[in-house]
């Protein structure tokens, strides 16, 4: 599993398989597929040097309740660094 295993599924998937694949098969415990929109919305951010900017999203589909993250703490979290190009900081 791993960074390995991502780029390999990178190379065999759109983006929106692989990111599911990554979310669901290569994180323990996996996340819910409900993240997804969390993830895309780091990943474009980061790729844009938006290391800092606030997301706001829900825990769950049945929490009412909204969290604030920053995108460097998404992709840390959900450890989506193999979804940047190898120039942009992880």
């Amino acid at each position: 599993m791993g960074l390995q295993n991502l780029n390999g599924m990178r190379d065999l998937l759109a983006f929106d398989a692989a990111l599911e694949w990554h979310l669901r098969y290569n994180l323990y415990p996996p996340v819910s597929s409900y993240f997804k929109d969390l993830a895309i919305e780091a990943i474009a951010a980061a790729k844009d040097g938006d290391w800092d900017k606030e997301l706001h999203f829900h825990r769950g589909p049945h929490n009412t309740g909204e969290d604030v993250a920053t995108v460097r703490q998404v992709m840390d979290s959900l450890y989506l660094e193999g979804f940047l190009d190898d120039t942009e900081e992880p």
